[in-house]
């Protein structure tokens, strides 16, 4: 396995020089979606385009290990610590319905808050709050460096990196307490937090086409919480949304 991982460079992307007329009528057409949501959906109240159905949002902890190996000690997996995290987890459909009818994918999004620097987004760059949308994730948090462009494409999601040219470190942990989250707000909390692949420092800068796409979600959450009566701004602390739960025996 070698260690002679790519760094990034511009020339690394490469994006369709008509991806920014796309844009326009891809985020027309999510919004649209959203709009219509609450009387196609039957709820009553507006969705997300994608990961419609919320399971449950719950209070975490998020712990970067100390012994991370210099290459992937970078960005916020370079100071150990423990931080404050809300987990939403949902099925990755976008409509509403009995979760057998929807498919096995789960989203797994992590908000872990108290993590300094600028953030990429257009909407409240300096907010402390990190997200990680991840998909069907282990607890452990994992990274895998690039180490051969051709064979591990940085614009070609179809395209699984092979695990013998550069294998996974671990470099945080992830630790979900005991909680009951049955109550009826739990939903509405869960529904009224907005996660974005952009909400993350320089260090963390999605590639690609399709990453640079996902700008969208930025105005789909707010037609979504314009929709619902929702708070525009990204909370402070994960006390603000979800207490600490009180451990069941």
């Amino acid at each position: 396995m070698s260690s002679d991982f790519v760094r990034y460079s511009e020339e690394i992307e490469t994006f369709d020089p008509r991806l920014s007329q796309y844009l326009e009528r891809i985020i027309h057409y999510w919004e649209t979606k959203v709009r219509e949501s609450p009387a196609k959906e039957g709820s009553g109240r507006a969705v997300r385009g994608a990961h419609a159905k919320t399971i449950g949002v719950v209070r975490a902890e998020v712990e970067i290990l100390s012994d991370v190996p210099a290459p992937y000690a970078q960005g916020v997996y370079a100071v150990p610590g423990r931080h404050d995290a809300l987990i939403r987890f949902s099925n990755a459909s976008n409509h509403l319905g009995v979760d057998a009818q929807l498919g096995p994918v789960l989203g797994f999004p992590i908000k872990i808050f108290d993590v300094g620097g600028t953030k990429l987004v257009d909407d409240e760059p300096d907010a402390t709050t990190f997200d990680l949308v991840l998909k069907n994730h282990p607890t452990d948090l994992q990274v895998q460096l690039c180490t051969d462009l051709k064979a591990m494409p940085g614009n070609d999601s179809t395209v699984e990196w092979p695990e013998k040219l550069s294998s996974y470190v671990t470099v945080g942990r992830v630790h979900i307490p005991r909680q009951d989250i049955s109550a009826p707000e739990n939903s509405d909390m869960a529904d009224a937090l907005a996660f974005n692949q952009w909400r993350v420092t320089a260090e963390h800068r999605p590639l690609g086409e399709i990453m640079d796409v996902r700008r969208i979600y930025t105005a789909s959450a707010k037609v979504r919480r314009e929709i619902n009566h929702q708070s525009q701004r990204e909370p402070v602390s994960a006390d603000e949304v979800l207490p600490l739960p009180k451990i069941s025996g």
